[in-house]
């Protein structure tokens, strides 16, 4: 069963107040830096004010690509919901699309005059 907005604020506010976040997520962050004290540093030759300057900015580095890519996905996003509304709008806006005449409009049904003209036939059999 899915839970409605409200039911999963009020479980994730018990779980904040039950659990401390900050402590919880120690480690990976503990880890991560490491991993960027490593990446800058791999033979340990650094001072370990130049070891955790160069990882700061490699960390810094690394979000503001993440922020260059979000943006990218962004615009895409929004690119293609852009092409979607133009797409819609041009086959709402399109030629009649009857299908008799030959028109190839996005809306396969005939136009006024033939529709008549069918009606017309239909009723003199």
């Amino acid at each position: 069963m899915a839970l409605t907005s409200t039911q999963a604020k009020s479980l994730n506010a018990k779980k904040q107040a039950m659990y401390d976040q900050k402590a919880a997520t120690q480690g990976m962050r503990d880890a991560r830096w490491a991993k960027l004290c490593n990446t800058v540093d791999p033979d340990h030759s650094l001072t370990e004010a130049e070891r955790n300057r160069r990882a700061t900015a490699l960390m810094k580095s690394q979000m503001l690509a993440c922020n260059v890519a979000k943006a990218k996905k962004r615009q895409q996003t929004l690119a293609q919901a852009a092409d979607k509304a133009r797409y819609q709008a041009a086959r709402i806006t399109a030629t009649h699309g009857c299908r008799l005449c030959g028109d190839d409009g996005a809306i396969d049904v005939m136009c006024a005059t033939h529709l008549a003209e069918q009606r017309a036939l239909m009723q003199r059999h």
